[in-house]
C-alpha cells in the first residue's frame, strides 16, 4: 500500500521537474535518538529558492 501511495506521487512529481533531494540526520531528545532519511521532490521554484538559501546557487 505505501508503495503504491509513493508511485503515484513521484510520478506526478516527475511530470514536473527531475530533481530529488534525499538528506539524512538525527533527531534527538534527553532519552531517545532517531536516524531520519528525507526523501524531497521539489518543483523547481522550491529547488532554485532552497538551494539559493543555502548558498549553493
Amino acid at each position: 500500500m505505501a508503495g503504491a501511495v509513493l508511485e503515484v506521487a513521484t510520478v506526478e512529481v516527475g511530470l514536473k521537474g527531475d530533481t530529488a533531494l534525499l538528506l539524512r540526520t538525527n533527531f534527538s531528545d534527553e532519552d531517545t535518538s532517531v536516524e531520519v532519511v528525507l526523501f524531497f521532490l521539489p518543483e523547481q521554484d522550491s529547488l532554485d529558492t532552497m538551494l539559493g538559501r543555502l548558498g549553493v546557487v
